[in-house]
């Protein structure tokens, strides 16, 4: 049986929360979050897939083969920076 990439992060997850001690759970969740959030390979990878189906296809066509809607596209296509990230981001650089 093959295991696609969204299985083993389920897995990942799964073996954190069946952790009995709460610092070891901590810390293995922690670094999950931070193992997705922090890789800007993945980001920039999907962006760069988006941009190349929508030479060819639609906006809609596009967001009906990733799941994702038609504006959450559109915004990476752009590259618009929206949503609690932003905010976030915003925050740190007037720091």
């Amino acid at each position: 049986m093959e295991t696609n990439p969204a299985q083993l992060a389920k897995a990942a997850i799964g073996q954190a929360l069946a952790m009995a001690d709460p610092a070891q759970r901590a810390r293995a969740i922690t670094d999950i979050l931070k193992a997705v959030e922090d890789d800007k390979r993945l980001k920039d990878t999907r962006a760069a897939d988006l941009r190349t189906l929508r030479e060819t296809l639609t906006l809609r066509e596009v967001s009906e083969q990733v799941g994702l809607s038609i504006g959450r596209v559109d915004q990476i296509v752009k590259g618009t920076v929206t949503g609690r990230r932003a905010k976030g981001a915003a925050t740190k650089e007037q720091a």
